[in-house]
């Protein structure tokens, strides 16, 4: 993965290029002027259109292969999903349950026709993860950590928000710009261009900078890769994660969860959860309850889970804890 610091560097090198000079000169005659003045639109058009790029809007075909690639890299690295086996039928039984629970908030996200699909991890660490196009996916140790439904909803929805919110894509934009930018540094360099680079160069000009994954794959790898690997690292902004959490108490609401729940589940994590990914602890609990708050100023307060308790309907007892045990 290339830094930004060796994109810097590339970047300097197509203006070495535009003036391969060892310090200020004027041209020599008109003809100079006006070729030096043509080389540098055109490195400014070039790298206009790589700006453009961690601008434009990712169309759900690139979007959707990009989740799958990434979704696909990060479970690989956890070992595998959760299902059931000839003798046992909890881990099929606990993904159905997962993705009712899932689809329940999904339909009432910003974008309820995505084709959602929710999974479990076989892994003991606590965490949840999603990838552009409506992967969400959470560990084993996770489920064994909520309390009830409507914390694991909590969970869900916050997830879900990464996804409708596009915060993973908002660094793929920013990669594909950077990339973009390396590739033309190289082209103008004169040195041959890698398939990866080749791929990216062919889409400065397609109509908004989309890129056919189905035509390339291995860019479609090294991104999926990259997208994976800032969504493990967690380089979303902390702020981002307070959209997430303010999102997912709307969609708590919305399908007839306590947002309380998920509140009691942020108090259960260890004050170094996700440090530098996220706010502290305390200060993440209080800006939660202080968007409670709010929603019900606005009239968006749900009096009660619709399952008829408290604090949110209870899974059943015996699939929670063949979870658990997994």
């Amino acid at each position: 993965m290339m830094n930004v610091h060796t994109v810097t560097l590339a970047s300097l090198g197509v203006f070495a290029l535009a003036f391969p000079c060892s310090g200020p000169q004027l041209p020599s005659n008109v003809g100079d002027a006006v070729k030096v003045a043509r080389d540098v639109k055109e490195v400014g058009d070039e790298l206009g259109k790589c700006d453009a790029l961690a601008r434009r809007e990712v169309a759900w075909e690139e979007e959707r292969a990009l989740g799958e690639a990434a979704a696909i890299e990060l479970v690989s690295a956890r070992g595998y999903l959760l299902h059931g086996t000839k003798t046992s039928g909890a881990g099929t039984q606990s993904t159905v349950y997962l993705n009712r629970v899932g689809r329940l908030l999904a339909e009432a996200s910003s974008r309820p026709t995505a084709p959602w699909a929710f999974g479990i991890i076989d892994s003991d660490e606590v965490n949840a993860f999603s990838t552009p196009g409506g992967f969400v996916f959470v560990t084993r140790g996770l489920l064994a950590q909520v309390k009830n439904e409507a914390q694991l909803a909590g969970v869900l929805a916050h997830e879900i928000a990464h996804v409708t919110e596009r915060h993973a894509l908002d660094h793929y934009r920013g990669f594909k710009a950077s990339r973009c930018r390396a590739a033309f540094a190289s082209r103008k360099a004169g040195e041959a261009a890698s398939v990866v680079q080749s791929e990216l160069l062919r889409a400065f000009d397609a109509p908004g900078g989309f890129i056919d994954f189905s035509a390339a794959p291995e860019l479609l790898a090294e991104l999926g890769a990259d997208v994976a690997g800032a969504i493990v690292a967690r380089r979303v902004e902390p702020e981002k994660e307070t959209a997430a959490d303010r999102v997912a108490l709307e969609l708590l609401v919305a399908a007839g969860y306590q947002p309380e729940a998920y509140v009691a589940f942020l108090g259960t994590l260890p004050e170094t959860f996700q440090r530098g990914s996220h706010p502290p602890r305390a200060e993440r609990i209080a800006a939660t309850r202080a968007a409670i708050a709010d929603m019900e100023k606005d009239a968006l307060w749900s009096a009660g889970a619709p399952f008829g308790e408290a604090e949110g309907f209870r899974a059943p007892a015996l699939l929670h804890k063949e979870i658990a045990a997994r």
